[in-house]
């Protein structure tokens, strides 16, 4: 092979021309000239340095993409944790306050028997204050209306039963009365004129009958019962406003037995209970050598049965 003589200094070399691409095979020579003489397909090139110098920014934002994932991955675990963490001391905190709650329940129940052991004693011994007779406040509440009766006979006691605004009726032994018609009535340095009104010898009853309102007694409702404690009120000698205090000793025929003191005056005065309600009229005492305290009272429903309307 002979070399190839060197090119001329100057001289442009004219560019490269694409080889032109053959027609296909088999065409007429009419369409073989135009398919020749086509411009050829011109396509466009492919900017691989673009491409190369675009990868480095992708893989850049990859990576922050990624990291930035993975930061919010770490905080999500942490928060989770800390919410795991706080849901445990909370729990911690509820069972300690339910035991805590508990503890205190025990304690207010405990106090609570205590408090009701401790009132049911202090009912019972305000049960038993109350059952004793106050001898002062009942002196208080009965004294206005007991009096001292002088009679042509001697003299006694009686207490107001009923009154209204110009009259009130009192309550006597007939033996205090017996053989009078109008007596006088004395207390406290008051004197009160009466009448005798209505009179029962078998029960040993009179009503006295004043024209002056005054303080009357409450009558029981209810039977005394044996053991129950008494009070009576009235004038022994005299000595008016005079007050002794006893029990219920029994329930004799037509009749109550008790054990306060009375004497010779003390006829016709009022037997009360703890309450200062009239049961009985106080009519006699047994008297014989070493006995003691041996009183009766008529009871108060003989009084309205017989010379009183209690209605």
């Amino acid at each position: 092979m002979e070399p190839s003589p060197p090119a001329q200094a100057g001289t442009e070399q004219p560019p490269a021309q694409p080889p032109v691409p053959a027609g296909p095979a088999g065409l007429p020579p009419a369409l073989a000239r135009a398919w020749s003489q086509a411009p050829p397909l011109a396509l466009p090139a492919r900017s691989w340095s673009r491409e190369l110098a675009l990868r480095p920014a992708g893989r850049r934002q990859l990576t922050a993409a990624l990291t930035a994932g993975v930061v919010v991955l770490l905080a999500l675990a942490l928060v989770t944790w800390r919410l795991v963490v706080l849901d445990q001391h909370q729990a911690a905190d509820r069972r300690d306050l339910a035991s805590a709650v508990a503890a205190a329940e025990r304690r207010a129940a405990a106090q609570s028997e205590r408090a009701d052991g401790l009132e049911a004693r202090l009912r019972a011994v305000e049960s038993r204050v109350q059952a004793q007779a106050d001898p002062v406040r009942i002196a208080r509440l009965v004294q206005q209306s007991v009096f001292t009766v002088e009679s042509a006979r001697g003299q006694g006691s009686a207490f107001v039963v009923a009154s209204d605004e110009s009259s009130a009726t009192l309550i006597t032994n007939y033996h205090v009365v017996a053989g009078s018609s109008a007596v006088m009535l004395r207390r406290d340095g008051v004197s009160v004129p009466g009448q005798v009104e209505r009179v029962d010898l078998g029960a040993d009853l009179a009503a006295i009958q004043v024209e002056q309102s005054l303080p009357a007694l409450a009558r029981a409702t209810v039977a005394p019962a044996v053991g129950d404690p008494v009070v009576s009120v009235g004038s022994p000698l005299g000595l008016g406003g005079t007050v002794t205090t006893g029990v219920v000793s029994a329930l004799r025929a037509h009749q109550i037995q008790f054990s306060a003191p009375v004497s010779p005056g003390n006829s016709g005065g009022p037997l009360v209970d703890r309450g200062g309600r009239v049961i009985g009229v106080t009519v006699a005492k047994y008297v014989a050598a070493g006995a003691e305290g041996l009183s009766l009272a008529v009871p108060i429903e003989a009084v309205c049965a017989r010379v009183l309307d209690c209605s």
